[in-house]
């Protein structure tokens, strides 16, 4: 083995590096925790759809009464503004919020259609819409939700089972374990190319 700065180089991260990645590992968990605090998240997705046909009587066209809802949930950490579900036309629809949340119903300035307004939305909270119409298809009413801090995502949902912030808190840990594992393992392979470089 060769003598000298090099040789002891190679000492020195060989015992250096098991702490290099430990900085390192919790110095991105940090950054990725920061990275997403504050910040709203603003997702939505259909809730359900439903058509009734109610019988006429002789004589007389059959009545049909359609149905959808829409969910607008804010799953970040920061409060969502101006949250606004932008629709075609609200003529001859009737909706509901749900829970009770203070709105505006109002025209899309500049675009046409017609839009609901929440002034705000607080991290963690959601809303429900429901529709119902005679005789007017309703699903096909809205155009898009976004707040002032970007558009919210749609999403496919279905039902899952929400987990504590503790095992959140575990995935990220195990996450920050990965990243410093693959550190670690970076490490030593490059003291391992310093030391036969220096044969």
């Amino acid at each position: 083995m060769a003598e000298g700065p090099v040789a002891d180089a190679v000492v020195r991260a060989t015992y250096l590096a098991p702490i290099v990645s430990a900085i390192i590992a919790f110095t991105l968990g940090l950054l990725a925790e920061r990275w997403s605090a504050r910040r709203p998240r603003l997702l939505w997705f259909w809730g359900h759809n439903s058509s009734v046909q109610i019988p006429a009587h002789p004589g007389q066209a059959p009545l049909f009464i359609n149905s959808h809802s829409v969910a607008i949930s804010n799953t970040g950490r920061g409060t969502a503004h101006n949250v606004c579900v932008n629709h075609t036309t609200l003529q001859g629809i009737y909706f509901r919020v749900f829970p009770i949340t203070a709105y505006v119903q109002e025209p899309i300035p500049g675009a046409g259609g017609e839009r609901i307004r929440f002034h705000t939305l607080v991290a963690g909270s959601s809303v429900w819409i429901h529709y119902v119409a005679i005789g007017i298809i309703t699903d096909n009413i809205m155009l898009s939700c976004e707040g002032d801090e970007g558009a919210a995502k749609s999403v496919n949902v279905g039902p899952q089972r929400i987990f504590p912030r503790w095992i959140r808190w575990a995935n990220l840990g195990g996450f920050s374990v990965g990243v410093g594992f693959l550190a670690y393992w970076a490490i030593r392979f490059g003291v391992l190319l310093v030391h036969l470089a220096s044969q």
